[in-house]
């Protein structure tokens, strides 16, 4: 689980740990909300879509959710390995 805080390194080295049929969970910052904020200040902390997708490659995704959450843009997303 990675909930407002975000690495892509970690969810690079956390989808080498999960066992099969396990679940990763991150709901974070946007691309959108940095922008519109200047929040995270680190642009690594914010998700950027189309990367987090490449490194979720192959795992079956049961939600991708980008949205308005009260004042945050959130990405919400549960991955599951697939093998």
């Amino acid at each position: 689980t990675m909930l407002f805080y975000f690495d892509l390194a970690a969810v690079e080295r956390a989808l080498g740990l999960l066992a099969p049929r396990g679940s990763l969970v991150i709901e974070s910052f946007s691309e959108q909300h940095r922008t519109a904020t200047g929040k995270p200040r680190d642009a690594c902390a914010a998700i950027a879509e189309g990367s987090l997708m490449n490194v979720l490659n192959g795992m079956e995704i049961e939600t991708f959710s980008p949205g308005q959450r009260d004042e945050r843009h959130t990405i919400r997303v549960w991955a599951k390995n697939a093998s």
